[in-house]
């Protein structure tokens, strides 16, 4: 039974030790993490101001004053060519 307790406490500590090892490279893949993030943020910045200043000239203003929209102009049709056709005698069927 000792040496079950001794085994037992042999293995906490391994597990202990294996914790404190995991919880530090944790940290240093954070760190790396962060420091990458910041990187990436600094190359955006770098970026965006890049193709702020490639961006064209604005556009020249004319002496021109701006022209507006017009609605189209309806156009009329005729009253016959709106009216119902009328039904001619031949479509009667008389053939009942």
């Amino acid at each position: 039974m000792a040496r079950d307790l001794a085994n037992l406490e042999r293995s906490i500590e391994q597990l202990k030790a294996t914790q404190q090892k995991i919880i530090s490279d944790n940290a240093k893949e954070i760190a790396e993490l962060k420091a990458s993030q910041e990187e990436t943020k600094r190359v955006l910045a770098r970026v965006s101001e890049q193709n702020v200043s490639k961006a064209s000239p604005p556009p020249i203003q004319t002496t021109q004053p701006p022209q507006t929209l017009h609605k189209p102009e309806r156009t009329v049709q005729s009253p016959r060519a709106r009216a119902r056709p009328r039904i001619r005698p031949e479509w009667y069927y008389d053939d009942w």
